[in-house]
């Protein structure tokens, strides 16, 4: 588990990634992250991993589309 400090950012709030953190979201400054809430609580991902999730599940029906 990492432990983020929550910071006044302007009038805003905002974290500080580290690292390993933006490595694994496979992530740089400026790229757009998605925050999901799920039965189990929230979950950070990058918004490529999330439309390549959404692109697996509705393969078939991209493919009819692309026709």
């Amino acid at each position: 588990m990492i432990v983020l400090k929550l910071r006044r950012i302007g009038k805003s709030v905002g974290m500080i990634l580290p690292h390993e953190v933006l490595e694994a979201l496979e992530v740089t400054a400026g790229d757009t992250v998605c925050l999901n809430a799920s039965r189990r609580g929230y979950q950070l991902t990058s918004q490529m991993a999330t439309a390549r999730k959404i692109a697996r599940r509705r393969a078939t029906a991209l493919r009819k589309l692309a026709q």
